[in-house]
């Protein structure tokens, strides 16, 4: 049998146009590490320190953030203590948790971490000074919202 290659190309695929929709807008300077997880808490797609140690990540309580289910503030409850493996475990204090996004800080804010419901899942970005926490909030955000149309 012989193989035929039509010149008109097909549209690129939905896990290919994601991809590089990551890689074009979450390579920002404000980004130290991103991910994006499925509500299962697979991880899909990871970038930065937060790639470096993806294998050793405990994604679950993040994937976990947002039930599909809370409609109001009220319904999610307190949010959990968080801890990413960056170079070492670092547990983050939330200071922002809505049914659309959480940000949070380490100790000594030395870290941010903005996570974001999408609708294919979770947007998960990790800052560094000497970017402040408000424009990488900024950021970020500006991010989802173009994964939310």
């Amino acid at each position: 049998k012989s193989l035929s290659v039509s010149a008109r190309s097909s549209p690129p695929t939905t896990a290919f146009t994601q991809h590089s929709f990551y890689t074009a807008h979450l390579s920002s300077p404000s980004i130290a590490g991103s991910a994006v997880l499925l509500r299962t808490g697979a991880c899909v797609y990871s970038s930065g320190v937060l790639s470096q140690h993806e294998g050793r990540q405990n994604w679950m309580p993040i994937a976990n953030l947002f039930p599909s289910d809370a409609i109001k503030k009220q319904d999610l409850g307190s949010p959990p203590q968080l801890v990413l493996n960056v170079e070492e475990y670092i547990k983050f204090t939330t200071f922002y948790y809505s049914e659309h996004s959480l940000y949070a800080t380490s100790a000594g804010r030395l870290y941010g971490l903005v996570i974001c419901r999408i609708p294919l899942g979770i947007l998960v970005c990790l800052t560094q000074p000497p970017i402040p926490m408000s424009n990488a909030v900024a950021a970020v955000e500006h991010i989802a919202s173009k994964l939310r149309i």
